[in-house]
């Protein structure tokens, strides 16, 4: 997977915050190698950044709260993984059973 701006902010949040709400306390810096080319890419939290993270997660929890808009395509091998399956319509919308297990 390459790594866009989005990904590495989400990332840059999500490991500050679970930082601060584990460990009380947030990492000095933090380096993302991206596999595919070996770019490293570093980021210096401050205590302000833990808030807007906390505000960007909740925005993401927001907008990913309503997955009937993530019905029209899918890959069945994903659906043992998918984070969905306990709100997922998607055998109503095409009239099949589960095939996974939830």
């Amino acid at each position: 997977m390459e790594a866009n701006a989005e990904m590495l902010k989400l990332y840059f949040y999500i490991t500050i915050v679970f930082s601060e709400k584990v460990f009380q306390k947030i990492p000095k810096r933090i380096e993302v190698v991206t596999l595919l080319n070996g770019k490293k890419h570093f980021f210096y939290p401050t205590p302000e950044n833990i808030h807007e993270g906390i505000s960007y997660l909740q925005l993401m929890k927001h907008l990913l709260g309503e997955s009937s808009r993530f019905n029209g395509v899918y890959n069945e091998e994903e659906c043992p993984t998918c984070p969905f399956q306990n709100v997922c319509n998607r055998e109503t919308q095409n009239g099949t059973q589960n095939r996974y297990l939830s």
